[in-house]
């Protein structure tokens, strides 16, 4: 996997100690395999969404809806990566890692293109509170993204992409507690 040579960090292993995420060697790998990188800033947060969303009543990944080819492609990309992980894991006697679910990306994506809740909470199969943990776990990552993208429009796009996903009910959470009456 090339994270270290002797004692010392290669690049990659440079990019996996600046990811703060249970899903961190998969998104350094889906990273360095260009997985997540020149896609439009609603197209990244869908894509990002796989590696935090879990549906634990979900028994096939196959039932998934995909706003997209790209995006099917690019997931099934990730998915074939995290098989490489889960042998290698396997091999070396490790827990395997939590594998990518895509059953949030048509509605990250639909939240991010600006569609209401309302209509997102009715054609999914989400709670409120679920969504909104979610949104912010996965703002989270794109944050980290952007300090970690070596290109400047592949920065823009995962800014962008946060940005997008922190409106309504997300950003609304976050002000609980913290306004004084």
């Amino acid at each position: 996997w090339r994270y270290v040579d002797t004692w010392a960090l290669t690049d990659k292993g440079l990019l996996l100690s600046r990811i703060f995420h249970e899903s961190d060697l998969l998104i350094a790998e889906c990273i360095s395999e260009e997985l997540l990188t020149g896609l439009s800033p609603v197209d990244l947060a869908g894509l990002v969404s796989c590696f935090i969303y879990e549906d634990r009543n979900r028994d096939e990944v196959a039932s998934a809806h995909y706003p997209s080819n790209e995006l099917k492609q690019r997931f099934l990309g990730i998915q074939k990566i995290s098989r490489r992980l889960v042998k290698a894991e396997t091999s070396s006697g490790l827990q395997h890692h939590r594998s990518p679910d895509p059953g949030f990306i048509a509605a990250t994506h639909d939240w991010a293109k600006g569609n209401s809740l309302l209509d997102i909470l009715e054609s999914d199969e989400v709670t409120a509170g679920d969504f909104v943990r979610t949104m912010k776990q996965l703002i989270d990552v794109l944050r980290q993204l952007a300090m970690i993208f070596t290109n400047e429009a592949d920065r823009n796009s995962a800014t962008k992409a946060s940005e997008l996903l922190f409106r309504g009910v997300v950003a609304s959470s976050s002000l609980i507690g913290r306004i004084s009456s």
